[in-house]
């Protein structure tokens, strides 16, 4: 049996309240959201915060504020652990800005980092048509990689690493021989059917034979597609899971809450055998700091 660990990543660009009204986006939201994901099983929660009505907070101070003001409520009770968002746009110093500022209080520290520690091409494809839908170049340079992981370790958050194909593999090994990392790396596999690999079994194991000898824990997340399909292959295989309105919109006659989408993902791992991860049992698991 093992301790599966869940995060909730409550919301973010793909799912908007005009398809889902469960979406959170204010700070009451957010902290709504955060309690009730940790009742029902998440040991961390994600979050992005935005306007009433689902537009980006662009003033830097103001999206600052409603930061604090989210992690200091949501703290206020027992609490998942928690990680903010880096915003897109900008050089590294204003993207890595937030994790900075946060962590300057401790009432307000981040419990865990993350960065995107490579670029990829992202492609929405028909198959059977054989037309693009879209296409984009998401870049993350060296220097900004490097960047980020030497402020994590300044500010002594040990950083998930956010796995988009394989090649960001190579990436962290250099970075864990240049000591800018340590083990047990974190590390999220983001699997899609638009760019990297999809959700199988085949996947995680070509993940796994790259890491072959070097410590680490790894969640399984399906960006666009249904996570709670392929929960248990995730847990079965030695995995931990995200789950959340972030990546899928759940939308229907009877959209999903990210409690909902919780509470079905611990079903389907304890149905598997194994535990849902408490969150100090997640802490541990992590190699966080207290």
């Amino acid at each position: 049996m093992s301790t599966v660990i869940i995060e909730s990543a409550i919301n973010g660009g793909i799912t908007r309240a005009e398809v889902n009204p469960h979406v959170p986006y204010t700070v009451d939201d957010v902290v709504r959201d955060a309690a009730s994901t940790l009742d029902a099983g998440a040991a961390i929660v994600h979050f992005h915060l935005r306007q009433p009505d689902g537009g980006r907070i662009n003033a830097y101070d103001a999206l600052l504020a409603d930061h604090v003001n989210a992690i200091t409520e949501i703290r206020k009770r027992p609490s998942p652990l928690l990680w903010n968002t880096f915003p897109l746009g900008g050089d590294a110093q204003q993207r890595f800005r937030l994790f900075r500022d946060l962590s300057a209080q401790q009432s307000t520290r981040p419990d865990v980092g993350a960065y995107d520690i490579g670029s990829l091409n992202i492609v929405s494809y028909d198959a059977a048509t054989k037309r693009v839908g879209s296409a984009t170049t998401y870049i993350n340079t060296f220097d900004d990689i490097r960047y980020f992981l030497s402020g994590f370790r300044e500010l002594g958050l040990r950083p998930f690493l956010n796995i988009f194909e394989p090649g960001f593999i190579r990436t962290a090994q250099i970075c864990l021989e240049l000591g800018l990392l340590e083990e047990p790396l974190l590390l999220k596999f983001y699997f899609s059917d638009d760019y990297g690999l999809r959700p199988t079994a085949h996947s995680i194991e070509t993940y796994l034979r790259l890491l072959d000898g070097i410590r680490h824990e790894w969640f399984g997340c399906y960006i666009g597609g249904d996570v709670l399909s392929v929960v248990p292959l995730f847990a079965s295989m030695g995995g931990h899971v995200r789950v959340g309105l972030e990546d899928f919109d759940y939308a229907g006659p009877d959209p999903l809450s990210n409690a909902s989408i919780v509470t079905r993902a611990s079903a389907a791992i304890v149905a598997g055998g194994h535990e849902v991860a408490t969150v100090e049992a997640a802490r541990q698991l992590l190699a966080l700091e207290q």
